[in-house]
């Protein structure tokens, strides 16, 4: 971290991370026509048929890293195909929709995959045939190539652990779908005919640049945020100092005001963005960076009210009976572009947001939403 933000690297020119790991294990493609061998996840399935009544296997697929986007890959080199179908984003239901295309998973992004056996495989096909899960890293952002930039895991669907006996026949070059920016309305509590109009917005622009010591930062509105610049290491956090000095810790939602004197554009310090319980709050987060940010909201998960394309520039505004896109908690802002983001400030206390991309964070794209 300490190379990444010095002033050697200006620019940010983004770290390659060296491999892909599922469950923690694996690296690269394994099996006979795949390279040496190496240890692999063994993923337990059902095999049954889809629409013939007996369940699927949920497979509950989260990016854990801290640097890429993974696209995930289902492939069965023998028996009959497999239907995946989207039931969850970032633990929020949503209306069941069959998966067309490789899943696109941000750092920090969460989706939920029923899976099951087509119905319509070939005459004779075994349903309990093994099938690889395949994780790729998406490279498209990195200055280089990863060491390794994939990984196999096994479907077992007959409870031998054995693998297919065919390599995974995938398109490595293809950087998936992100279920969240098409439509994919939200089910359960969330199926509204449309989200509650905003009674507070905030807009934030985002930019990468180096700042005044010569080493790439993150900027939201100007400000980099980081809490060390204004005060000492051994400071209270923002929640200690709501707390405030009670035998739990703990002490109701106080109202604290931010620093006395605000960050300076161009400066570092605490970035807060205030908001009173209950308000519904538009984030309208203006991209002006090469580079796309997963972006997640502590404590809240919000309504996708829009969503650029990559170069699409700055958000308009909304229609009164705008339609969310999806429901989720971390969101994926595309380069030059933006994203509108709704949520209900229903939870007091100093909440964070920033970018999942780990070095993002440490060098400034956070901010702090404070409800009370």
């Amino acid at each position: 971290m300490p190379k990444l933000r010095g002033p050697g690297n200006p620019a940010g020119a983004e770290p390659v991370p060296s491999s892909v790991l599922i469950n923690g294990l694996g690296q690269g493609f394994c099996g006979p026509d795949g390279g040496p061998p190496c240890a692999r996840a063994v993923l337990r399935a059902a095999p049954s048929v889809c629409g013939r009544g007996a369940a699927g296997t949920l497979l509950r697929a989260v990016n854990g890293g801290a640097m890429a986007a993974i696209v995930l890959h289902l492939s069965r080199p023998a028996g009959p195909p497999l239907v995946a179908s989207i039931v969850a984003l970032d633990g929020v239901p949503v209306a069941r929709k069959r998966l067309q295309a490789p899943l696109r998973l941000a750092p920090g992004q969460r989706a939920d995959l029923e899976v099951c056996t087509s119905a319509r495989g070939r005459p004779g096909a075994d349903p309990a045939a093994p099938a690889w899960l395949v994780a790729v890293m998406d490279g498209a952002l990195f200055d280089g190539p990863p060491t390794a930039n994939a990984s196999v895991a096994v479907l077992d669907f007959r409870g031998d652990g054995a693998a297919p006996a065919a390599a995974p026949a995938v398109d490595l070059s293809s950087r998936g779908l992100d279920p969240g920016a098409s439509s994919l309305p939200p089910a359960g509590g969330w199926a509204l005919a449309a989200p509650p109009p905003p009674t507070r917005t905030h807009t934030l622009t985002v930019e990468g640049r180096a700042g005044g010591d010569g080493a790439a930062a993150f900027y939201v509105n100007g400000v980099s945020h980081d809490p060390a610049a204004v005060d000492p290491p051994d400071a209270p956090s923002l929640l200690e100092r709501e707390a405030g000095p009670t035998p739990e810790g703990l002490g109701p939602p106080p109202r604290v005001p931010p620093p006395a004197r605000a960050p300076a554009v161009g400066a570092k310090g605490w970035h807060i963005l205030p908001a009173a319980l209950g308000d519904v709050v538009d984030l309208v987060i203006n991209n002006h960076d090469t580079g796309e940010h997963p972006m997640h909201v502590h404590g809240h998960a919000f309504w996708v009210m829009a969503l650029g394309k990559e170069g699409g520039g700055d958000a308009r505004a909304l229609a009164a009976d705008a339609l969310p896109l999806a429901a989720r908690d971390t969101a994926v802002v595309p380069p030059n572009s933006h994203a509108v983001l709704r949520l209900v400030a229903a939870s007091p206390g100093p909440w964070y947001v920033h970018c999942h991309v780990a070095w993002h964070e440490a060098t400034g794209l956070a901010l702090v939403l404070q409800v009370a």
